[in-house]
């Protein structure tokens, strides 16, 4: 099974990855403790509303009241998909129906204007023949649930579920791709060919407006890859570089990781430029 959308979600249907209490702390990890995704709950006050039932099993004792909320994206046949937080019993706290029959991940805890949000990647109905990568919105609720800010990608781009990190300058990082045309018979195939290229966007949640972007293929050669070649085509662009996640270093810069690449990169906020990169080819 490849790397993406459908394998995260087969990961996701098995396991706790990320815990938190929103207003009360970022939660513990539950390492070795697991979440099972049964058949749909029912509400009488919402009857709408069908979260998957999530029955939870720990192999250890937790610290007492630590985490107090765990965040999960759950996925599969066993109710509606969305973002949902549940207690230490596995009784449901919150719950959002991803909408058009879509999907969600990487709900998270971030500062927003320094109040604690909550983060999440949501798409509709699956846009992309490619699933691993994704076509969707990022979103920030408060600490009522409200829904406070949208973010998408800018320049005509899709928004992937790869990276939704905050800044503390009232920015998002996030993930997009690019269908370039690229000469490949370096690699073995076509003068005509095709490749995703990695984009990496900042944009300011307050305005919407784009702040910053960087496209790998201006910076990183398609011979950087290390993944396995296959043609290029325009319906199957071949993949070179596939950004992962986008982080600010001590200096303000960003590090950005490539999976295809094997590498992380130090880039210049500023100018796009590479300033050293850690792996990847010898």
């Amino acid at each position: 099974m490849h790397d993406g959308l459908w394998s995260r979600r087969t990961l996701l249907q098995s396991c706790l990855t990320v815990t938190a209490g929103l207003g009360a702390g970022v939660g513990a990890s539950l390492g070795a403790d697991t979440a099972a995704y049964a058949s749909a709950d029912a509400y009488l006050s919402r009857p709408d509303v069908r979260p998957p039932r999530v029955a939870l099993t720990s192999q250890g004792a937790l610290p007492d009241g630590e985490p107090p909320y765990f965040l999960l994206t759950p996925e599969g046949s066993g109710g509606q998909h969305g973002p949902m937080i549940i207690d230490r019993q596995g009784e449901l706290v919150w719950f959002r129906q991803a909408a058009d029959g879509g999907y969600a991940t990487d709900l998270n805890v971030q500062s927003y204007r320094g109040k604690p949000v909550l983060t999440w990647w949501e798409s509709g109905k699956v846009a992309t023949s490619n699933m691993s990568i994704g076509a969707g919105a990022c979103y920030i609720a408060d600490s009522s649930y409200k829904i406070i800010a949208v973010v998408r990608a800018k320049r005509g781009l899709r928004t992937d579920f790869h990276e939704f990190n905050l800044t503390d300058r009232g920015t998002a990082l996030i993930t997009s791709y690019y269908r370039r045309p690229q000469d490949l018979r370096r690699l073995g195939g076509w003068r005509n060919s095709y490749v995703w290229s990695g984009v990496a966007q900042e944009i300011d949640i307050a305005t919407g407006d784009l702040v910053f972007s960087w496209d790998s293929l201006d910076h990183v050669p398609v011979t950087e890859t290390m993944h396995h070649f296959y043609e290029g085509t325009t319906w199957r662009p071949f993949d070179y570089f596939h950004i992962n996640s986008i982080a600010v270093a001590d200096d303000g810069n960003l590090l950005i990781s490539a999976r295809n690449t094997c590498t992380v990169y130090k880039v210049n906020r500023r100018t796009g430029a590479i300033m050293w990169r850690l792996g990847g080819r010898s």
